[in-house]
């Protein structure tokens, strides 16, 4: 199964994300994919692949209950990070995975910009739909 490629510029503050479900799904790539290696945007690919592989928007149709209890929605939504960090691992990205959530971990460390409303609001979201980057570094390492 193929799954379409597309470029947004207007998409700054991510990598790559998947939309859609059954044979309209895609893979969106944003302003930030050419900055960053041929390895770790195979390694974000395969990841997102595993998302499609995966049927996780399929999941997230089926789970209305969802909007009633955020808490819920945001362990569910990690979850799903886990099991595509999982899927792109065993297609042979473990390591990639890792040097790129590292790498990112040191950014977000260094560039805070908590008198940002922009940033405020991104790392909300972030830390709503994934994991800390340092739970996700462990996982992987640990295999699980």
């Amino acid at each position: 199964m193929g799954v379409p490629v597309f470029y947004d510029d207007g998409l700054r503050h991510v990598f790559a994300h998947t939309c859609g479900v059954g044979r309209w799904k895609k893979i969106v790539v944003g302003a930030a994919w050419a900055k960053i290696l041929p390895r770790f945007q195979a390694a974000i690919l395969a990841h997102e692949v595993g998302h499609v592989r995966l049927k996780h928007h399929e999941a997230r149709f089926l789970r209305f209950w969802m909007l009633l209890w955020p808490p819920s929605a945001s362990k569910f939504y990690r979850e799903q990070e886990h099991e595509a960090d999982l899927f792109a691992a065993k297609m042979g990205y473990r390591q990639a995975l890792i040097e790129l959530y590292q790498k990112m971990d040191g950014f977000l460390d260094l560039y805070p910009d908590p008198e940002n409303e922009e940033h405020r609001i991104i790392r909300r979201v972030q830390r709503f739909y994934n994991p800390e980057l340092k739970e996700r570094i462990a996982r992987l390492q640990k295999g699980d």
